[in-house]
């Protein structure tokens, strides 16, 4: 006599259903869709946002030009290169810095969008009959 199968979805790939049950199909995929939605993937997100972090800081120098902030311009140690330097970091550093809050910013702004972007579509759902 053959044994009642388990289900094998490829979508299902991580987790063994028990029962054939329709409710509990629905179910275990409801729960599986609420976790990848509002935990997997802002954790992915945020390892993202830790990485662009990283990369733009790199590529715009932030930390570096603020560690050498006194450091004369071309290592020239006369007066003209402390100020040439100074200047030339005074001018750049406030640009790159609202360059890196800006992309930070939208890529926070970008993973809660994501949070609330099920609850934002519920609402004009149930808010599109009552328009007309």
């Amino acid at each position: 006599m053959r044994r009642k199968a388990e289900i094998t979805n490829p979508v299902f790939t991580d987790a063994a259903i028990p029962s054939d049950n329709i409710f509990v199909v629905i179910s275990f995929t409801v729960r599986d869709f609420l976790d990848w939605w509002f935990v997997q993937m802002p954790v992915v997100y945020i390892g993202f946002l830790r990485r662009l972090s990283s990369v733009i800081n790199d590529q715009l120098s932030i930390t570096l030009l603020l560690k050498t902030f006194f450091t004369p311009w071309h290592r020239d140690k006369s007066f003209v290169g402390y100020f040439i330097g100074i200047a030339v970091r005074l001018i750049y550093l406030p640009i790159a810095l609202l360059i890196y809050f800006s992309v930070i910013i939208l890529s926070t702004l970008g993973v809660f969008l994501w949070i609330a972007m099920p609850m934002i579509a519920i609402i004009l759902i149930v808010l599109t009959p009552l328009i007309r």
